[in-house]
């Protein structure tokens, strides 16, 4: 059986959000989520899980080619 590691560490959407320059509205639209949502992982009152917490942290690494991706 393999054992997959799990990334536990939190993740700073307010500071990936402004290095990509984007407001928190188009920040949730972006992740698929409600604003009020979002805002909550910003003020530390929850974490972003699975796909959400992925794609924060490919952002994280890669942003403009998430931009570009998930662009128009």
């Amino acid at each position: 059986m393999r054992v997959t590691a799990v990334d536990l560490e939190t993740v700073d959407a307010k500071a990936i959000r402004q290095k990509l320059h984007l407001t928190q509205d188009e920040m949730a639209a972006f992740l698929g989520t409600s604003a009020s949502g979002y805002k909550k992982w910003e003020q530390g009152a929850r974490q972003p899980s699975g796909a959400a917490r992925t794609l924060l942290r490919v952002m994280e690494k890669e942003p403009e080619a998430v931009l570009r991706a998930l662009s128009n």
